[in-house]
């Protein structure tokens, strides 16, 4: 079952300066080709429906993750 959290709940667990310091480190480890990731890839889903997945990988802290966003206009083609 997956796992939604919302602003509220990552707030709780995340300080501002936790995130400032995981993303330096991250932005740091992109910069020296320690992070693999892919083109973004767009799936269409239906007539007006997408998924756009961007997944990433990084060595050091070992990691990986995806972003997901799903795009749908009952009114027609959004990108």
């Amino acid at each position: 079952m997956p796992v939604l959290l919302g602003e509220k709940d990552v707030r709780a667990v995340l300080s501002m300066d936790d995130l400032i310091a995981a993303m330096e480190m991250a932005l740091n480890q992109f910069s020296a080709g320690g992070v693999r990731q892919p083109l973004r890839s767009i799936v269409e889903v239906g007539t007006h429906a997408f998924y756009g997945v961007m997944p990433a990988y990084i060595a050091g802290p070992r990691a990986l993750g995806t972003k997901l966003v799903s795009v749908y206009s009952a009114r027609g083609p959004a990108i």
